[in-house]
């Protein structure tokens, strides 16, 4: 019975299933038999995935405007990890929709892939808002890929040198820094600044994917984007006073001077086992070491990252550990997109094979696109901070007990009671 005059609640009204379009195939015949339900198939499980990108863009976009607080309280925290590890695992449940696809035979596909030709999965708007809100057409993103192949690139030419050898090919710093600058320079070529419009020259016949995209880049710049954001969080980080920490010193530079001490000493007593087990030569021990030292020193060179670094090496204190779940949760939705892009690449070579024409017309397949996709991350740094970590011993350098007591974030060994 209706109250208040309104209707009461139903499945229907709250939920909307008569909205949602209705897909017939692009040939219809008289013989019921000779209507081929495939194509309806293949175009549902597409609009499948659209509805969940937009739900991933509403998960993104809330943590994201938590993390644009100036001050982030530490009950926000929890609330947005729950997002992000929601949108990770709405991109897992989108990947185990894949196998769906692949129920669709490659013969069967080419039955009505000619209806495709001019369209592409890489025209999904938001998939690309997905890949933009998370961060990857960040200027920072490049910034650190570039600075991260120009170190390898230097100290690959000095083994090179001491070796008396050439360098063999690109490092994968080197590919992963390509990848990502050739595809922020292909949307800032669309894209006019002083209009703040998309070149309308790429979108022919595809109004509503220009407008959706050129919201999203408005939005990103205006409010900038979830790897953005979680920088600013992170360099707000507070460090504890290390050892032997100087008077009034800044304990953030202080605590990376004793960390690089103590992974540089973890470092060596690795390298000891490294000679001892395949006899490499202590000159070429020595020359790891100075390249570790290097590499451990620039990555601890910027606020955020030794931050991560910070939040991650001591997460098993409580009060570090909702900031360093946060920290995973970011990770985990990087490792989610990636492993979409994988299993996506899988389906799209077993279903539509690699040999002929792409249906956007170029001359092959787009496997090589899509295979270059995946060298794209998010929050690289998070990933490579894995290399710095240490075990629980090997950090006990850094801090006595008694500061941890002080700061509030010891760990406790014994049992309740």
């Amino acid at each position: 019975m209706a109250t208040n005059g309104k209707q009461p609640m139903n499945y229907e009204r709250y939920i909307l299933p008569h909205q949602l379009p209705e897909v017939r195939p692009r040939e219809t015949h008289d013989d019921p038999l000779r209507v081929d339900p495939d194509e309806q198939f293949f175009i549902r499980t597409h609009q499948a995935f659209e509805i969940w990108f937009a739900q991933i863009l509403s998960e993104l976009e809330y943590a994201r405007l938590l993390l644009s607080q100036p001050y982030v309280p530490e009950s926000d925290v929890p609330v947005i990890e729950g997002h992000v590890r929601r949108a990770a695992a709405i991109l897992d449940l989108i990947n185990q929709h894949l196998p769906l696809l692949e129920t669709l035979d490659t013969t069967s596909f080419y039955n009505f892939r000619k209806h495709l030709f001019g369209a592409s999965g890489t025209q999904s708007f938001r998939f690309r808002e997905v890949e933009w809100l998370m961060g990857l057409l960040d200027g920072g993103l490049l910034d650190y890929g570039k600075r991260k192949r120009t170190l390898d690139e230097t100290l690959m030419k000095r083994a090179a040198k001491a070796k008396r050898a050439k360098t063999s090919g690109p490092t994968p710093s080197q590919r992963e820094y390509d990848s990502l600058a050739q595809y922020q320079a292909q949307w800032n070529e669309r894209w006019d600044p002083k209009r703040e419009r998309l070149d309308s020259r790429g979108f022919k016949g595809m109004d509503a994917t220009r407008d959706a995209l050129q919201r999203r880049l408005i939005d990103i710049r205006k409010n900038g984007t979830l790897r953005e954001k979680a920088i600013e969080w992170l360099e707000r980080t507070t460090f504890p006073a290390p050892r032997s920490a100087r008077p009034n010193a800044r304990y953030g530079d202080d605590f990376a001077e004793r960390y690089r001490q103590a992974y540089m000493a973890a470092y060596i007593a690795d390298s000891s086992v490294l000679r001892d087990l395949q006899g490499v030569s202590p000159a070429e021990i020595k020359r790891m070491g100075r390249e570790a030292g290097q590499k451990v020193g620039f990555f601890l060179g910027a606020p955020h990252r030794r931050a991560i670094v910070f939040l991650v090496q001591f997460a098993s204190q409580p009060l570090l550990a909702w900031p360093a779940s946060l920290v995973e949760a970011l990770l985990e939705l990087d490792q989610a997109f990636a492993n979409w892009r994988d299993r996506h690449i899988a389906m799209v070579a077993r279903v539509l094979g690699g040999g002929r024409i792409s249906t956007l017309g170029s001359a092959d397949s787009g496997l090589l696109y899509l295979r270059e996709t995946l060298r794209k991350r998010a929050f690289p740094e998070i990933w490579d901070a894995r290399s710095f970590m240490l075990s629980r011993e090997e950090a006990a350098s850094i801090y006595t007990p008694r500061q941890l007591r002080a700061f509030g974030f010891v760990h406790e060994n014994h049992s309740p009671g």
